[in-house]
């Protein structure tokens, strides 16, 4: 079974070679996206899915060797995730039961109707889709994994019984364990070991601190962060450790909390060489007097993270502070001051730097009041921006993945775009505080994005109508559609290109939504977005895009289905019109005429009876036209020689041969493709002579055959014509014979044409045939 980059490839198993190529062949006619090998054993399906594993496998119940449930199985042993089918005339609810606890996708029972490959086909494009959103969904879940392992703080994530769910390296190597697990795992199916035995609570807290269990047990009961916690750990090989934790709890959509996330850093050394790192730490560091003034500033410490402080030497840094943490930068120093000799108490806060900027920077101050060689309280500042960057990329990713699990079945369940939209918007302004969040969908030809969905406080910052955009009016939202690349616009004044100059947007997000149309996340504020953002609602996007793209699935699908249902309709009324109301006055006017045979003899009475068996054969091939429609029944291996042979005896041939060449088995509805060698045969006779000689034969160039003859031929004016319906060259023709061909030709999604044969008569071609032999 050869691999199709690009397309859905399909393994179907039956114990019936011939069930096996009319499935197969039915599959691959419906949807050309499909190839689709076959196996007519379990032993040969096994072996093919070792060749080559397909995206998905359909199976009948009976095979050789082995039933359906136990190829199942087997499957499964190996391939746990690949998406299969129970295909099969064999069932009940025992075995659809245990086909479902075999962990069977879906579960489908043969019908004799053609209609059951549509649905077999929509089922596996239902399984394939819903198997690749998976991938998808556990390669971001990897991405995310990766990004953990980048970053230099030791990340845990604990299920709300305090056992480890995910470990990056740094956490490994503090806690002297494996680093491992699944981020985006259901915590309620991993079975991790608990940190506090990891951590031997038992050695207790670190200068007043708690133990981990304690500190994990505050953020599970009280749903509430814990920063800046010190306590010692002693690791199962027995090396200890003095960390620091930061927790944040992870809560589901209803607001409860179902684990946490702590972020630990290893502060082991700082602890026991307190002194030293007073001369030579790498922090910056300052000494305070009672009244909080700078006594004395070390130098700027260098490495990736290099800051300028301004000199505070003789000055309160208290006017550095951030205005939003000043009160609690305030109540820190009041705490220290007034405590115990040695007690450390750590804050943090953003601190004004050189360049105007505002920085992240942790705090520990301790009070050395009155004791040599500092006699002061000490405050050690570490800058932690990249930190608080991680931390807050941590608890946006998590927040991300936990909203789009809750949106996605919703968008999921929804079948109208508008929902969809409404729906994605809903969940939007649940996830993010963005000012504005809408969406725009494209019209049905392509032109224009118009609104159909906005958060309520966009509707109250934009005022009247919201705009639609076009190729005609320039716009920063049409060029990011037609480019389909998301936009990051961090000052809308300098984008003379934008669709409103007085807009009050002043920073925008736009991602496009494939060919469905768009998203568009604003703000009043300027540089309200980063590329962090950006990435988020990307995220969601492709969530969106493939809601939408299975919405317009859905929408094709009954479009199709109501159309041919209002054609069989018409057909049927048509039909049962020629049968009734033609029919009823042509057997009266019939009768009358064998009556007024019997009363007198007339020589226009020949004329008259040719006339009605003209009409009747003439309402037999419009009620044969129209209720054989443009579709075919269930397509079957046909002998073609065999099948022309008995259409010869079905003919009145007079003094007319037939003569075979050598012909395959072809795959045809075999009842249909009769009437229609027959109707060739007859117009051959009637259009050539009564001793005419046809042949039967194998096009040389392509799969397919023909039928020719040695008679007069058709002119090639005229060939473009003879296929319509009432066109005749005879007198007593009905015009209908070659219509009916034609229809049935192209039913079975063959192609026929018309030439002059090697005899000078006339010769029909028909291709795009499936040869079986």
């Amino acid at each position: 079974m050869p691999e199709s980059p690009g397309r859905t490839v399909v393994l179907y198993i039956d114990g019936d070679p011939k069930s096996t190529a009319l499935t197969a062949a039915a599959l691959e006619r419906r949807d050309d996206q499909f190839d689709v090998g076959t196996a007519t054993s379990a032993e040969e399906g096994l072996e093919a899915v070792d060749d080559v594993t397909p995206d998905c496998i359909v199976s009948a119940y009976d095979l050789p060797g082995m039933d359906g449930l136990a190829f199942l199985e087997t499957v499964r042993a190996q391939h746990p995730e690949l998406p299969f089918l129970l295909f099969t005339s064999e069932g009940s609810e025992t075995v659809a039961s245990d086909a479902i606890s075999a962990g069977v996708t879906d579960y489908l029972r043969k019908q004799s109707e053609t209609e059951q490959y549509d649905l077999l086909a929509n089922k596996i494009e239902n399984a394939v889709a819903a198997r690749r959103a998976e991938q998808r969904a556990a390669g971001r879940s990897r991405e995310f994994q990766q990004v953990l392992e980048t970053v230099t703080t030791a990340v845990v994530r604990v299920d709300r019984h305090g056992s480890v769910v995910f470990a990056n390296r740094r956490a490994a190597a503090i806690f002297g364990v494996e680093p491992g697990g699944d981020w985006g795992e259901n915590p309620a199916e991993v079975s991790g070991p608990d940190i506090a035995e990891l951590c031997g609570d038992s050695n207790g807290a670190t200068d007043g601190g708690s133990d981990v269990g304690a500190i994990l047990r505050q953020v599970l009961d009280s749903g509430e962060p814990v920063d800046g916690v010190r306590c010692d750990i002693c690791r199962p090989d027995g090396v200890e450790r003095t960390v620091e934790i930061h927790g944040r709890p992870l809560l589901t959509d209803d607001g409860a909390v179902e684990g946490a996330i702590l972020s630990v850093d290893n502060v082991t050394a700082g602890v026991e060489r307190r002194e030293k790192l007073v001369e030579c730490s790498p922090d910056f560091l300052t000494v305070l007097s009672e009244s909080g003034v700078v006594e004395y500033q070390s130098p700027a410490p260098g490495g990736p993270n290099e800051f300028d402080p301004p000199d505070l030497t003789g000055h309160t840094p208290i006017e550095r502070v951030h205005p939003e943490e000043r009160r609690r930068v305030v109540d820190a120093f009041e705490s220290v001051r007034t405590g115990d000799t040695g007690e450390t108490v750590r804050v943090e806060c953003r601190l004004e730097t050189s360049d105007g900027e505002y920085r992240w920077f942790e705090n520990r101050a301790t009070n050395y009041l009155g004791h040599e060689p500092v006699d002061g309280i000490l405050v050690v500042t570490r800058d932690i921006a990249e930190r608080k960057q991680t931390e807050q990329s941590l608890a946006g990713y998590a927040s991300t993945v936990t909203q789009l699990q809750g949106a996605t079945q919703r968008l999921m369940d929804t079948t109208d775009r508008d929902d969809a939209a409404a729906i994605t918007v809903d969940a939007l302004e649940q996830a993010f505080e963005f000012d504005i969040a809408g969406i725009w969908l494209c019209n049905d030809d392509g032109t224009r994005l118009e609104p159909v969905a906005i958060t309520e406080d966009g509707r109250d910052i934009v005022a009247g109508e919201l705009p639609t955009y076009s190729a005609e009016t320039p716009s920063l939202s049409w060029e990011a559609f037609e480019s389909q690349e998301s936009r990051l616009i961090k000052d809308m004044d300098e984008y003379t290109n934008r669709y409103n100059a007085e807009t009050v947007i002043q920073s925008e997000l736009i991602v496009p939504l494939g060919e469905h149309g768009l998203l568009n996340i604003g703000s009043t504020t300027r540089s309200a977005f980063d590329e962090r953002d950006r990435h988020r609602v990307e995220l969601w996007a492709n969530m969106v895009e493939s809601a939408l793209t299975r919405v317009e699935q859905l929408d094709r699908l009954r479009s199709r289905e109501q159309e041919l249902q209002r054609e069989r309709d018409r057909l049927d009324e048509f039909a049962g019109f020629v049968s009734h109301d033609l029919r009823s006055p042509l057997t009266v006017a019939t009768g009358r005429l064998e009556l007024l045979a019997d009363d007198c003899t007339s020589p226009h009475l020949p004329s008259i009876e040719q006339a009605l068996e003209r009409m009747d054969q003439l309402i037999a091939d419009v009620l044969e036209l129209a209720r054989q429609g443009a579709t075919v029944g269930a397509t079957v291996p046909v002998d073609l020689e065999e099948l022309t042979t008995q259409c010869w005896r079905n003919v009145d041939t007079a003094e007319a041969e037939l003569s075979i060449q050598e012909t395959n088995s072809i795959s045809a509805d075999r009842s249909r493709l009769a009437s229609a060698i027959e109707n060739l045969l007859r117009n051959a006779i009637e259009h050539g002579g009564e001793s005419v000689a046809i042949t039967v034969g194998t096009l040389e160039d392509e799969p397919g055959f023909y039928i020719a003859d040695d008679g007069p031929g058709i002119p090639d004016a005229r060939q473009d014509q003879i296929f319509d319906s009432g066109h005749s060259t005879t007198d007593d023709g009905t015009g209908l014979g070659l219509a009916i061909v034609r229809q049935i030709v192209e039913a079975h999604g063959w192609e026929i044409r018309v030439c002059e044969s090697v005899d000078g008569g006339t010769r029909f071609e028909i291709s795009g045939v499936e040869t079986l032999t």
